[in-house]
């Protein structure tokens, strides 16, 4: 039978005409300058994203070793890049204190992210050289074991006024393509996702759903954020349509919840039955996640 994966190698060539219509959008949370990451006490930026909006925090020092703080937001550019001023809050709330209107200080300058990968780039920070980046290993495992799970998938198609719904549970792995960094898949290999590392789509995530003859039902290019993707789909590569979907993680690889079930308060009733089945998907993705292939 024709492997996943060697479909999956030749699809990495096709894609790279769609790669240009994605920015990369950064994971949220804490980043740090890789050459800084020996420090037992060191700097650090959170980025926060909504849309193509960055909004940054980076926790710094003065020149007389007294920590601070900087604040500022920018647009991500189609190139993946952000310009974004910083400004140094001053006079606010105390632990403890009432609260208190603090003021912006004049901005020190401006800061320039250059993101690569959602969990890697490059800043150049006021008055310092261009630094590389990446996202600190509080959140999952990278890709491909951070790719596990139970997934969601709606896949839109406008031409003929269609939605498609699927579901598939990313539970084996795989050996890597030329220009990915691993494969993982379904149980019965007929679905899998990769990171893609090298390449025109490096930093874009390629998942391919094919037939037990080894055809293609269709396969995808998405950007990758924790527990969403979302990207352009087709049926083949011949396929001249390219059509958008989205992509909700409802399990990871952990078998822990992405869902809030508290979130759901419009009737006891409704709430009950929402947390008996969140069991027992739970419970069925622990189970393929965990037995042996």
């Amino acid at each position: 039978m024709i492997s996943i994966r060697s479909v999956a190698a030749l699809i990495c060539v096709i894609v790279s005409a769609h790669c240009a219509a994605y920015t990369v959008k950064p994971v949220n949370g804490l980043w740090a300058a890789d050459s800084e990451l020996s420090l037992s006490v060191g700097r650090a930026i959170n980025i926060e994203t909504g849309g193509d909006l960055v909004v940054v925090t980076f926790y710094n020092y003065t020149t007389n070793g007294a920590p601070t703080f900087y604040v500022g937001a920018g647009a991500i550019t189609a190139t993946n890049t952000a310009n974004v001023s910083l400004s140094e809050p001053q006079g606010g709330t105390c632990l403890g204190c009432n609260p208190t209107s603090g003021s912006l200080r004049s901005s020190p300058g401006v800061a320039f992210f250059e993101f690569i990968t959602p969990t890697s780039g490059f800043v150049t920070l006021p008055g310092e050289q261009r630094k590389a980046i990446s996202k600190g290993l509080i959140t999952r495992p990278a890709a491909p074991d951070g790719l596990m799970g139970l997934w969601v998938w709606a896949r839109i198609a406008p031409s003929v006024q269609a939605a498609f719904g699927d579901y598939m549970l990313l539970s084996q792995r795989a050996a890597a393509t030329s220009n990915g960094n691993g494969l993982v898949t379904s149980a019965d290999g007929l679905f899998g996702c990769e990171l893609q590392v090298r390449g025109n789509a490096a930093g874009q995530v390629l998942c391919l759903s094919i037939t037990s003859a080894g055809s293609i039902n269709y396969f995808a290019l998405s950007k990758w954020f924790d527990a969403d993707m979302d990207g352009l789909w087709q049926y083949s590569t011949a396929s001249t349509t390219v059509n958008v979907f989205t992509a909700k993680r409802l399990v990871d690889g952990h078998g822990n919840y992405e869902t809030l079930k508290s979130g759901i308060s419009s009737s006891p009733m409704l709430e009950a039955a929402f947390a008996v089945y969140s069991e027992q998907l739970a419970g069925s993705a622990v189970l393929r996640l965990t037995s042996p292939p």
